[in-house]
């Protein structure tokens, strides 16, 4: 959230505005804004700065074709007028690479997934959906401060339930200690995003049986179960693009 947002968010609660008041009136702000920035729009959801109005041509194939076509015809298949997903379309995808097992110059890490779920993301807010994209790693920090500490008040407004008409994208939802504390707030997003069919994109450097291991008995198990049922299963393959080559 903008300071000049706070700001208002904190006189209208001042005022006694109620929270939908106060949603109405900082998704105009967002809009004007956008209006002045084509980046704005991707600022406001969380996307960060480097991948900013990514497309699909921008992604290196590289041996990625599959995955980058199947995460675009994923994201076209949201049909706007309906507001809803194309019949038999999963309204999930979970986007990983695992590097164990793989030939030797594929890590698992670098593959670009972040790039592909930037575009997917782009094309989403051009479809007229709202986009919260949550670095999981970033979050839970945040999540950890203290409640005065103002990037903890902004991490548990950007946790809150997802509504309809939103997208959820959660990048590198495996890279966190898995505490109780740290994965209790990320499967409520996932249960709200199974439970109300909302569009929820993840990106992991697990294969979700390996997630399922990683956060044990109590949340674990449910994790995985949801996100198979909701999510299409994408393998990203490549090497690591960030190394020379």
């Amino acid at each position: 959230m903008g300071e000049r947002a706070r700001n208002i968010r904190q006189a209208m609660e001042l005022e006694g505005a109620t929270a939908e008041e106060i949603s109405e009136t900082l998704e105009e702000i967002q809009v004007e804004e956008e209006g002045r920035d084509p980046r704005e729009r991707g600022r406001r959801s969380g996307i960060p700065e480097k991948y900013l109005c990514v497309n699909w041509d921008d992604i290196e194939m590289d041996g990625r074709r599959k995955s980058i076509e199947a995460t675009r015809r994923w994201a076209e298949s949201y049909e706007p007028r309906r507001a809803a997903w194309k019949k038999d379309t999963s309204a999930g995808l979970y986007l990983w690479s695992d590097g164990e097992g793989a030939d030797e110059d594929e890590t698992g890490f670098g593959t670009g997934k972040t790039w592909i779920a930037a575009a997917a993301a782009e094309h989403l807010l051009g479809q007229g959906l709202r986009v919260r994209w949550l670095t999981v790693s970033r979050l839970m920090t945040n999540l950890n401060l203290g409640f005065s500490n103002p990037m903890y008040e902004d991490a548990c407004h950007r946790v809150r339930e997802p509504r309809r008409g939103e997208a959820i994208i959660l990048d590198d939802i495996d890279k966190q200690p898995p505490t109780e504390r740290n994965i209790q707030p990320i499967f409520a997003l996932v249960n709200d995003c199974t439970n109300n069919e909302i569009p929820l994109l993840i990106t992991a450097n697990r294969h979700i049986d390996a997630l399922q291991e990683d956060w044990g008995a109590r949340f674990g198990h449910a994790a995985a179960s949801r996100i198979i049922e909701h999510c299409l299963d994408v393998e990203v393959k490549g090497r690591d693009r960030r190394l020379p080559a």
